[in-house]
This record gives structure tokens, sequence and C-alpha cells, in this order.
């Protein structure tokens, strides 16, 4: 019997003290591979970092907020220098059921699909606000067009991926991180498959979205990193 691949499960988080313990112990199983958790405290102010520690995970915490996608990347590097074979990420605010993670990862054992991206609109109308429902099939659409995927739900943070594509993937960006990282995937040849997954509303804490500059910088941010991919 050959060694078990080795996967780390990245879990970028700030300020979700209500969820983070339960989204760790969700957490299944993973037989077929030797698994190691990565929380990126991106510098709560709440208990979130004591609330991880406690949970028997590895915990890393930025001294200042980087946002999701500075977060993502110390996880990554972490990842890389434990020489895992594959990387997870999975959202810390309980929107992404951890149950789902062999569904995302089946793809990849079976060796054909370098990244797996868990899609909230394949089985039906996510319980999004009408704004994020249209911005998110909207850039969807765009992406589609610059890349040859037929992705429904380009957004998603639920992913796992192989790590021999990492460096064809790795975005420069802190924020919105998600547009940037499928574009370098389309223009680096880097297979994709979308996975149906639960939409789950948060119960606790604010999302990004919630601040009205967020919506109003997103087209000016995703045009530079179109423009930083192609040109």
């Amino acid at each position: 019997m050959g060694m078990r691949r080795k996967i780390a499960i990245v879990i970028p988080v700030r300020d979700e003290e209500h969820s983070i313990s339960n989204v760790l112990e969700s957490i299944p199983p993973l037989p077929a591979f030797e698994k190691r958790v990565f929380v990126i405290d991106d510098a709560s102010e709440d208990n979130t970092f004591k609330i991880a520690q406690e949970n028997g995970v590895e915990v890393i915490r930025h001294p200042v907020a980087l946002g999701v996608g500075g977060a993502l990347k110390t996880g990554y590097l972490l990842a890389k220098e434990w020489n895992a074979d594959v990387i997870a990420q999975i959202d810390a605010d309980g929107e992404h059921d951890p149950m789902e993670l062999p569904k995302l990862l089946k793809p990849i054992l079976n060796g054909d699909i370098d990244m797996v991206v868990g899609s909230r609109f394949i089985n039906g109308k996510p319980p999004l606000s009408m704004v994020r429902k249209t911005g998110i099939r909207f850039y969807s659409w765009l992406v589609n067009k610059l890349t040859d995927y037929k992705l429904t739900d380009i957004t998603s943070g639920y992913r796992a991926f192989k790590m021999e594509v990492l460096d064809k993937v790795m975005f420069p960006s802190e924020k919105h991180w998600a547009i940037e990282m499928t574009l370098l995937a389309g223009r680096n040849k880097v297979s994709i498959k979308e996975v149906p997954i639960r939409a789950i509303i948060r119960k606790t804490g604010k999302s990004q979205f919630h601040d009205l500059m967020t919506f109003i910088l997103y087209p000016i941010r995703v045009m530079r990193q179109i423009i930083d991919v192609y040109l």
C-alpha cells in the first residue's frame, strides 16, 4: 500500500468567533489523505484566534488585516512548505458545509482535474441578495468569455486544487482574489470542474459584501485584475 497523499485545509478567518468551532469540528475524516488544517486569522478583534487554537489546529495570526486573499496566500505557502499534494479551502463563516469536502476532492483523486470549485448555482437558486446573484452571474459570464471555462459561481471560495498548479494560479491581490485566480488558471490551461454545493445562509457576523464601498470598488478591481493577467 502506497503512502497517503497530503492535504492542507486552509481556512481564512476574521472575527468569526461564533462559527469557527463548528466549521473545524465538522471537517470529516479523509481516509485517502494525511490531513493538516491551517487557520489563518487575519487580525481578528474578537476571540476567534483563541477559539481556533482550542480546537487543536495550527493557527497563524496576521498582526494587521490583509484581506481574504492575503490570508489564503499565507495558508498556501504553509501548505507548500509542508509539501502538501492538495490544498482545499473553506470559509470560516459557516456558509460552506465541510462535510461536502469529499465531493470536491473526488475529481482530483480521480486524477483528471486540477481544480474543483463548489457552485451554489448548479442545483438551484442560492439564498443571496438579488444584487449579489446578479453580480456573480455577470462576472461568471465575463470570465467564461475570457477563458474556455463554463463556470456558474466564479466567486465561490470553496475550492480544492493540486499543489502542482499553485504557481500557475497564485494571485497578487489581497482582496477579491477569486476572479483573478480563475483568470490565471485559464491563461495557464488549468483544468477546472464545478460540483454542486449547498448554499447556507450565515447565521452570525457580517459578510465582506455588507459594505457599500466593496460594491463600488469591486468592478474597478476586477478590471485591473483582467489588465494585470492579460497585459
